[in-house]
């Protein structure tokens, strides 16, 4: 009999037999044990169901499922273990040596695909420490794919939406609040006094300020609502499902509060304070464009009429 070397070198992985059948489940188990240095411990499940609940207390290291179950049968199998555990890697074993059951096993979150009696010891060890492998660096790349896709919508300084993403939410929120004729709200932010702040503290400080204002601002709004970094010092707000006019207004003015308090820097104190503009869908626009400009000016209003002079702006300890 072949041994895999590497098989001996790591540690004993914790199996989930998932397998009705006791003549079966007693071969398999006997495959196993014929590997040198008892490499897998072997737990039984005679339903999904079993196997569902002895998952969720003891998270085996690898899932080695049969089709054929009391409970359901086919590829369900395969789908209902992956939806529910995804992580786990699984490797399916059943009578049917068909390419086109193999491939749908592949597709619905299998790692692996194994004939019934015929499959040795070696292969079925293999089999299973090839699918953990294969688990591991599928989730990486797809781990490295959900953070590409962050980087492209988040900023890297706040992890607030960017622009784009920003936009995008704003679009789609406009499509739902035509066909619901519902209003929504944008507020345009600007962070009055950051240039002081670079100009006498240095950058690294006004990092620091910005990650603060963002993270406030964050608490303020609603697990609903969409707050991203626009560019610089700037910031917009997204306020979806609103009943009227005045329930926008309160809740920028909410957001304006969330700098009453100086933001701490080491040793810096700094009293800021945010200028804000509203636009309402679709009274003051019913495109993005259309509204992100409309706020953008009636926060410039804003920040005319209301801006105090830089030293009142200001006051660094």
């Amino acid at each position: 009999m072949r041994h895999d070397p590497i098989l001996k070198q790591l540690v004993s992985l914790n199996v989930l037999l998932v397998e009705d059948d006791p003549d079966d489940a007693m071969l398999l188990g006997v495959l196993l044990e014929e590997l040198p240095g008892n490499p897998f411990q072997v737990r039984r499940a005679t339903t999904l169901e079993r196997a569902l609940d002895l998952i969720a207390v003891e998270r085996p290291d690898v899932i080695l499922l049969d089709l054929d179950l009391p409970d359901t049968s086919g590829l369900r199998s395969v789908e209902s273990l992956h939806a529910a555990w995804p992580e786990l890697p699984i490797v399916v074993l059943t009578a049917s040596d068909d390419d086109r059951l193999a491939i749908g096993a592949v597709r619905a979150g299998a790692q692996d695909y194994l004939v019934k009696g015929r499959v040795d010891s070696w292969g079925l060890g293999r089999a299973l420490r090839h699918s953990l492998e294969r688990h591991r660096l599928m989730a990486e790349l797809d781990e490295s794919r959900r953070q590409e896709r962050h980087r492209a919508t988040h900023d890297p300084l706040t992890g607030l939406p960017n622009r784009a993403l920003f936009f995008d939410r704003l679009n789609h929120a406009i499509d739902h609040g035509m066909r619901r004729r519902e209003l929504l709200a944008v507020v345009y932010l600007d962070l009055d006094g950051f240039k002081p702040v670079n100009d006498r503290l240095g950058h690294g400080v006004g990092d620091q300020v910005l990650t603060q204002t963002a993270a406030r601002l964050s608490l303020v709004v609603r697990r609903s609502d969409t707050i991203a970094r626009l560019g610089g010092d700037e910031f917009g707000v997204l306020f979806e499902r609103l009943p009227d006019r005045a329930t926008a207004v309160a809740l920028m003015d909410g957001l304006q509060t969330a700098l009453r308090d100086p933001i701490i820097v080491g040793p810096h104190s700094c009293q800021l304070s945010l200028s804000a503009g509203l636009a309402l869908y679709p009274d003051d626009g019913t495109n993005a464009d259309a509204l992100i400009s409309f706020a953008d000016e009636q926060m410039y209003l804003q920040k005319l009429g209301l801006r105090p002079s830089d030293d009142r702006m200001l006051r660094i300890v």
